[in-house]
């Protein structure tokens, strides 16, 4: 978010964003930003846009399926759609951890296991999409939305890119009210938003990237100089994190 090529991707997105409320209203605008958050998300590696529309069209399946079965059944289709969501977390994140300490634990025991070592790549962003799919199912299923009806919609709010790959966890009831409406953004709003992202820069490049130095130098040491290095190197930490 901090680098030029984002703050020109932005512009470009904003501007296309005011043409498209002209010339097409709110759905041309929902297309537009879609297109801009796999544009994002591809920036990092466009070979992972095939897991976000895998995520967009099974969990929609999901909760239009939940829509439509009969009370008793939508617990076993809640079910599914959690485990095909947290199957996906898990296979990224600890599949790696499994097979290599597994092979290990085997090894201690006098066994050679012979199978490939597995080199997967954690998806950036994974947590938070995998959390905001499970949210969204659970509303359903509660009754607090009704199913997406516009497939293209909700793979805009799995994958709308502000919030992609560090959060917030946005609610689906939120989110797909504004989509499935007209937005009008005002001067104020404009100038709400300039005022937000001036104050995020702020707290990321002065505030988190200038403690991260001191922060580094003082966890690389093997045991802090005094408390009060300790103290230093705690706190200092703890604003860095709040600024990033």
């Amino acid at each position: 978010f901090n680098s030029w090529t984002f703050v020109l991707f932005f512009a470009v997105v904003l501007a296309g964003y005011r043409l498209a409320d002209r010339l097409g209203g709110f759905r041309l605008q929902n297309r537009l930003l879609l297109v801009a958050s796999y544009v994002f998300y591809a920036a990092w590696d466009w070979r992972f846009c095939g897991m976000l529309v895998a995520i967009s069209v099974v969990a929609g399946s999901f909760k239009k399926e939940m829509g439509r079965v009969p009370e008793r059944r939508r617990k076993y289709v809640l079910a599914l759609s959690i485990a095909s969501d947290l199957g996906l977390l898990c296979y990224f994140k600890y599949a790696n951890f499994l097979v290599a300490n597994t092979g290990a634990v085997l090894r201690l025991l006098g066994h050679d296991p012979d199978w490939p070592t597995l080199h997967i790549i954690l998806p950036v962003g994974i947590s938070f999409i995998v959390f905001k799919s499970m949210s969204y199912t659970i509303d359903v299923y509660r009754g607090v939305i009704r199913p997406e009806r516009h497939l293209l919609d909700y793979a805009l709010f799995v994958a709308f890119f502000p919030d992609l790959v560090a959060g917030p966890i946005i609610r689906a009831r939120t989110v797909l009210a504004q989509l499935g409406a007209p937005r009008r953004v005002g001067p104020e709003m404009l100038a709400e938003g300039v005022w937000l992202i001036l104050l995020g820069y702020f707290l990321k490049i002065v505030v988190a990237d200038n403690l991260s130095g001191m922060v580094n130098a003082i966890f690389a040491e093997p045991a802090p100089a005094s408390d009060a290095e300790a103290l230093l190197g705690i706190y200092g930490f703890a604003f860095q994190i709040l600024g990033d």
